[in-house]
């Protein structure tokens, strides 16, 4: 399944559940609307067709975003590309006025729709998406359905153009060296160092049965207790100590149920992970 077919579903359910049809009654196609399909139309049908699938340039950003992945390594996540797709939308019955009637019906729904309901969403499609749909606007792809329907070599009729932009997560992450150590200089007027301290991070961990590292441990306190600094960890067993000197210091984490384990650590060093 891909992301077309799950809306293309989740369209469908939006007209059954939101008009509503019955899909006994009336059918709901994907179909190029050409001339050989609709001679073989026998019930009302509601066609939405998809002509047009291009990006959104205008939603396109670069603001990749910072995210933790396995073995304490971090990346950038590239953000989603955004991509409108347009729907072609008719009606074919009988008798016109059965198509006015079941386009109306359809049209006002979409309309009334413009955030679409968790009953909806079909497959992949989650609930914060679309991010904006648009129905039976004048400014649009669509240009020239005359030339359209030619192409289509069918009668013309009337059409509604349902556009909507979804977001596409690509999965693509850039791996980058993980940041165990902050520096900060403090100087003063003469360009004269003053202070210097730096920030340390790492993760807790819990001893590892066989090879590899054990699971981190989340909301444990990691002390310093000559310094008077004490931290804890989050829900990925990261810390973050700021204003520790250079040179070896006791640490302390204390786990649930006052249970301490020391460990020694050196700073700056190459890695500031802690097991228990």
């Amino acid at each position: 399944m891909t992301m077309l077919t799950d809306f293309n579903a989740t369209l469908k359910q939006l007209l059954v559940k939101r008009v509503p049809l019955d899909p006994n009654e009336v059918e709901i196609s994907f179909d190029c609307p050409k001339r050989e399909w609709s001679a073989k139309v026998i019930k009302p049908t509601v066609n939405l067709y998809l002509f047009d699938v291009r990006e959104n340039v205008s939603l396109r950003t670069r603001n990749y975003r910072t995210v933790n992945g396995p073995e304490g390594r971090t990346g950038r996540l590239r953000p989603p590309v955004y991509v409108d797709l347009s729907y072609f939308v008719t009606t074919w019955a009988r008798e016109v006025s059965d198509e006015h009637t079941l386009l109306w019906r359809a049209m006002t729904t979409m309309m009334r729709e413009s955030e679409l309901g968790k009953d909806l969403l079909q497959g992949t499609v989650k609930d914060d998406w679309p991010v904006n749909i648009m129905v039976a606007q004048a400014e649009g792809v669509l240009r020239n359905p005359g030339e359209f329907w030619n192409a289509l070599d069918n009668d013309l009729k009337p059409a509604v153009v349902y556009a909507v932009t979804l977001p596409v997560d690509l999965n693509m992450m850039q791996e980058a060296p993980l940041v165990l150590t902050a520096i900060t200089d403090i100087v003063d007027a003469r360009k004269q160092r003053v202070s210097h301290r730096l920030a340390v991070g790492g993760i807790v961990h819990a001893k590892a049965k066989g090879k590899g590292r054990g699971t981190p441990v989340s909301g444990v306190g990691v002390s310093f207790p000559d310094l008077g600094i004490t931290v804890r960890t989050g829900d990925d067993g990261r810390y973050v100590a700021s204003g520790v000197p250079e040179g070896k210091h006791q640490v302390r984490i204390t786990q649930a149920g006052g249970v301490v384990v020391e460990r020694d650590l050196v700073v700056p060093g190459r890695n500031y992970d802690l097991e228990v």
